[in-house]
């Protein structure tokens, strides 16, 4: 629990920061829909390039399924272990793999963990093969 006056004094300064962007931010929007948009098809390739190396990979691992990526940058392939998610999720930490479990986007998520392909083909390809020797172990 918050004072009140503290609370009011916080919702102010949401309101202020996330309704009214400054000029400087204004400008800098009109600048990126004005101007080239070369960058935006270049990363939005790259990132295509990194989804279709996680899924790939992801398809070739041993007793996990996983959906086509259709939006945003995140894959959540379902495992079958009996390791609940956030058991799998703990597991892969101790591994030196960060993922999410699956139940913290709802009950449905049980027996998943999200992953990001928002990083570097090369973070990508040595994340890829610590994931498959951990769940190698498993058997």
């Amino acid at each position: 629990m918050a004072d009140s006056q503290i609370i009011k004094d916080l919702v102010t300064f949401h309101k202020a920061l996330v309704t009214c962007p400054n000029t400087v931010a204004q400008r800098a929007c009109i600048a990126a829909i004005k101007g080239s948009q070369d960058c935006v098809e270049s990363m939005r390739k790259e990132y295509e390039r990194r989804k279709r190396l996680v899924e790939q990979r992801l398809r070739n691992m041993e007793r996990l399924s996983v959906s086509a990526c259709e939006g945003a940058f995140y894959f959540f392939p379902r495992f079958q272990h009996s390791f609940t998610s956030r058991e799998m999720t703990d597991y892969l930490f101790t591994k030196g793999i960060l993922v999410r479990s699956g139940t913290e986007f709802g009950a449905n998520g049980q027996k998943h963990f999200r992953i990001s392909f928002a990083t570097s083909i090369e973070k990508l390809e040595a994340g890829m093969e610590r994931l498959k020797r951990a769940l190698d172990e498993l058997g």
